[in-house]
């Protein structure tokens, strides 16, 4: 997991249940890695995500503009070869 700095003020525990950084991996059958995807800053939940025939989908992290806690919003992940 990447790191970053807490101000002295802030509440910690808030960090270890909302994660603000993380990667995404692939990986291949042989468990060699792809690609990694380091995601944006408070954009994703880790914690909440599933996989259905059509991709993997991640929760909007707590932070995320378009979090609404009366309603739990997934967003697909696509991977694309640039």
């Amino acid at each position: 997991m990447p790191g970053y700095d807490i101000d002295e003020t802030e509440n910690t525990q808030k960090h270890f249940e909302y994660l603000n950084l993380f990667s995404l991996i692939v990986l291949d059958e042989d468990f060699n890695v792809i690609t990694e995807t380091l995601l944006p800053e408070k954009t994703y939940d880790p914690t909440m995500k599933f996989i259905s025939k059509d991709g993997l989908y991640i929760a909007l992290h707590i932070d995320n503009p378009l979090y609404n806690p009366d309603s739990l919003i997934f967003e697909k992940m696509k991977i694309m070869e640039l």
